[in-house]
């Protein structure tokens, strides 16, 4: 068991109501879940912080955006709800790439779908170390690995 001082996401209520430990993560682990939390909350889901999250959800189905226009807009989401939302990040640059991509399902058919690659690169405000997350998922309808 490390000894930083955060908390594992989700939390084990379980262990709490117990009376027992709970796991710890380090600040980097930290940091992604919490990224990982704030790609894949739409805005409106927290009814305590109606700006948690992000704009991605309102493009998911939208057929009629271009590549182009749906990664700035993406982009632009992003770096907004990170620079408000995750405060132990600075300098943070957000690269999104969108491309196609064959998915294999337990059916014959293929599906073709839009696959999104979020990039951060950000330095830890305690310390001004590099931190560096990547991830990746697929609209119509949201869906992430």
């Amino acid at each position: 068991m490390t000894t930083e001082g955060y908390f594992n996401y989700p939390l084990d209520v379980g262990k709490i109501i117990k009376g027992n430990t709970l796991h710890r993560i380090s600040l980097r682990e930290s940091i992604s879940q919490h990224l990982h939390l704030i790609i894949t909350s739409y805005l409106g889901e927290n009814l305590f912080e109606p700006s948690f999250g992000c704009a991605i959800w309102q493009y998911d189905f939208d057929n009629t955006i271009t590549d182009n226009r749906l990664r700035d807009l993406i982009k632009d989401s992003l770096e907004k709800a990170i620079l408000s939302q995750e405060v132990r990040l600075k300098g943070v640059a957000i690269k999104v790439i969108i491309s196609q991509s064959e998915i294999n399902s337990l059916a014959v058919l293929k599906r073709i779908k839009k696959r999104v690659d979020i990039e951060v690169d950000a330095f830890l405000v305690s310390t001004n170390e590099a931190f560096k997350y990547f991830e990746y998922f697929y609209l119509g309808p949201l869906s992430y690995f």
